[in-house]
């Protein structure tokens, strides 16, 4: 039938073509009688008329046996067109999806004209599916039938034939003496007008534009336009359009999706719970793959388990090719129909974006990979969320679909040379290196660097007007600079990735996100060996001691020191030899060997002082103090406490004034002056705040409850003591348990320089 109606379709076109040349030539017949032209030539004109209009009448004729036979009825006799397909053969999950359609089919019974609604989602997340299912159960709701048109097999490049849709809907409404007007405007004013006074159900699947849903629109009151799209259609909600969206299944939904879809094989899905939460974590909530996953284990009848499902699609390089089903159901064709739509700069913005290792994207990464402006790239970001091939997390951040960041990474490397697309990488390591750098110098000027090698020149760099601005930054970039760091150790770009390293030490150490902290530096350790850069391998291993020392890993800080103290022996940088005794000192004294810490500590003052480092020398008094609390020398405490406060202040260093301020605060609770150090530890954490440095906020939050519990007022020193576990929780601290914080303590370790 559908041969027939293209037939049909093509026939009717040629007539009016046909007519309209006849007419034409009927004009030119008369111009000549009127100028009195040759009699040969009016002869020939007239011909030529008669001729067109015999043509005319036989293409109409053809155009008739080609109709349907079941068309050929009365006019009087209306039709009752059953075009929507059967929905899937298996359809589960998708239960709030349905309930939204059937509160608009509720509203629409009612309505004076016709009502559209879209179903919106990426390309994959089932909204063919869902729209199917629901259509096909709810068609007897519509007595004067149901219409339907693919649009995705109309689509001819990023164009959609409705004309031709129109001229179809025209045949199964009109009766058979229905002719198909051969213009555009003519077809939407004969379809309306069949469609005056009917309830139909009308369902457009994989449309682009809204304008292809309003030539489609029906004149009929009670009638449903229901529309799939994987593009935000805004013109249509501007005029009151209902919006569906189908979003990625949550994990229990998309278990339950695999486990029907595997038929008489799905139990084997709960007997390997890690391997099937793999499956799931990979497929990212969309159908299309997990009925891939599924039809693999219906499909081999025992013969595959769930686990070799899984091994196949670990490799991140060979994913998206395994997850693909056949034809219209490859994944990798599902994305790009929505990539073929884009423009030729969005097609640019997509597959650079996807060079990107991250997950959170900004407008400042496709401006920097596609060599855009900030503004343009912006545009085309947003212009990319309207496909739902990229989705806006917040304002200015973007994130892709797992999959889909693996097909605009594939047609990046398959439409962009290998040199290409290796330059933009490293364009992108050495954007995050000088960031990371401008950063580290924001938060302090002047401190210990073992790298110190000159910015290179990078396209719009992020500046900091402040330590509050360099942080924020690094929180945003927080994961992606992680996954940036892995990228350029596995290219070996070897003095970048550590250089990238040392400078979060300042970030990390007032943060304190572990994990990241760990594996940061580790990476960053693996380069300066390749390198045999010592004296950088002593500087992060130190750091990564720090880290260990916090979680209460003593073993593992004591190694890390040990090949520390060991890499500098030689070394002429006596600021990393002063440093490397500093962190030892740290860890005895969390280890209460207060001899060997004060010991350090003061040796490695001595060797800040021979080199005029004044911050240094500072930082050792503030520690020496910390040791002097510990042993319950509180007014020594307090003494070297005040001039590392005085030096901080004067080079006005606020994460050490915070740091010191929370000590001073702890010595005068223990001399008993505790107003003061009330006074005093609220001064802290006035700054520790806003510098997000929770852990040592944490610890003011401790001491202020025990103050509070000492002068017998529960209720608030309760209160304190929450909020103090609360922030111990959120950074994953060993403190989070409840306990009375002892001394000493093993947290807020002063790092040098």
């Amino acid at each position: 039938m559908a041969d027939k109606s293209q037939k049909a379709e093509r026939i009717a076109t040629a007539r009016n073509i046909t007519g309209a040349v006849a007419a034409l030539l009927g004009a030119c017949v008369v111009v000549a009688q009127v100028t009195e032209a040759p009699s040969a030539l009016t002869i020939a004109l007239a011909i030529a008329t008669a001729l067109s209009l015999a043509a005319a009448l036989v293409l109409y004729l053809i155009e008739r046996r080609l109709e349907p036979h079941d068309h050929k009825r009365s006019d009087s006799a209306r039709r009752i067109p059953r075009l929507v397909p059967a929905g899937p053969m298996k359809f589960v999950n998708r239960v709030d999806e349905l309930a939204h359609l059937d509160t608009i089919l509720e509203r629409t019974q009612t309505a004076t004209g016709p009502t559209i609604a879209v179903l919106g989602g990426m390309p994959g997340a089932g909204k063919s599916a869902v729209g199917m299912h629901w259509a096909s159960a709810s068609r007897t709701r519509f007595s004067d039938g149901d219409l339907f048109a693919d649009f995705s097999e109309r689509r001819r490049g990023n164009k959609v034939d409705v004309s031709g849709v129109l001229a179809d809907f025209i045949r199964m409404l009109g009766s058979a003496d229905t002719l198909i007007p051969a213009q555009l405007p003519e077809r939407v004013d004969l379809y309306r007008t069949l469609t005056y006074g009917r309830k139909l159900l009308i369902v457009l699947d994989d449309v682009t534009e809204a304008g292809q849903v309003k030539q489609l629109q029906p004149a009929g009151g009670g009638s449903l336009v229901l529309a799939t799209s994987y593009r935000h259609l805004d013109e249509l909600h501007y005029d009151g359009a209902e919006y569906v969206p189908v979003n990625p299944l949550t994990d229990d939904r998309a278990e339950r999706l695999l486990t029907e879809m595997a038929g008489e094989q799905g139990w084997r899905f709960a007997q390997a719970p890690e391997e099937t939460s793999e499956i799931l974590g990979f497929c990212g909530g969309l159908a299309l793959p997990l009925c891939v996953c599924a039809s693999r284990l219906l499909l081999n009848q025992g013969a595959l388990s769930v686990g070799a499902v899984a091994a196949s699609i670990r490799n991140e390089s060979s994913r998206l090719g395994e997850l693909s089903g056949k034809g219209e159901y490859s994944g990798a064709a599902v994305f790009g129909f929505a990539y073929a739509d884009l423009t030729v700069d969005r097609q640019l913005v997509y597959r650079r974006l996807g060079l990107h290792p991250g997950i959170e994207l900004r407008a400042a990464h496709a401006a920097l990979l596609a060599d855009l402006s900030l503004s343009d790239a912006q545009q085309h970001l947003d212009a990319l969320v309207d496909t739902h091939l990229v989705e806006i997390v917040e304002d200015g951040h973007y994130r892709f679909h797992g999959l889909v960041r693996l097909h605009a990474r594939e047609t990046a490397e398959r439409t962009d040379d290998e040199s290409r697309c290796e330059h933009m990488l490293r364009r992108l390591v050495d954007w995050y290196f000088v960031a990371l750098r401008n950063s580290d110098r924001t938060i302090v000027p002047d401190r210990l660097r073992i790298g110190n090698g000159e910015a290179p020149p990078v396209k719009d760099a992020p500046q900091f007007d402040s330590r509050e601005d360099a942080f924020a930054w690094l929180e945003d970039e927080r994961a992606n600079i992680l996954a940036v760091l892995q990228l350029a150790r596995d290219r070996e770009w070897d003095e970048r990735t550590w250089e990238m390293a040392e400078a979060l030490w300042l970030y990390y150490h007032n943060r304190r996100h572990y994990f990241d902290w760990i594996d940061a530096t580790q990476i960053g350790i693996e380069c300066a060996r390749r390198l045999a850069n010592t004296d950088a391998e002593a500087r992060l291993r130190t750091q990564l001691a720090v880290a260990f020392i916090d979680l209460g890993h003593f073993d593992r800080a004591r190694s890390e020191l040990t090949q520390a103290e060991q890499l500098v022996t030689s070394s002429a940088n006596t600021r990393l030899r002063g440093s490397v005794r500093e962190f030892n000192a740290v860890c005895y004294l969390n280890e209460r060997d207060y001899t060997k810490a004060l010991d350090a500590f003061r040796q490695s003052r001595d060797m800040f002082a021979s080199i005029d480092g004044r911050r240094g020398v500072a930082i050792q008094d503030y520690n020496i103090g910390r040791v002097l609390i510990d042993t319950g020398e509180y007014q020594e405490a307090i003494t070297s406490l005040e001039t590392a406060l005085s030096t901080m202040r004067a080079i006005d260093d606020k994460l050490y004034i915070g740091r010191i301020l929370l000590r001073l605060g702890q010595a005068a609770a223990h001399e008993t002056e505790l107003e003061k150090a009330e006074r005093t530890l609220h001064e802290a954490i006035s700054v520790l705040a806003p510098l997000g440095m929770r852990l040592e906020e944490a610890e003011s939050y401790d001491e202020l409850a025990a103050i509070a519990e000492t002068s017998n007022r529960a209720a608030i020193a309760a209160e304190r003591r929450e909020r103090a576990q609360n922030i111990y929780r959120a950074i994953g601290h060993p403190k989070a348990d409840g306990s009375t914080p002892s001394r000493p303590s093993s947290l807020g370790l002063a790092a040098a320089e």
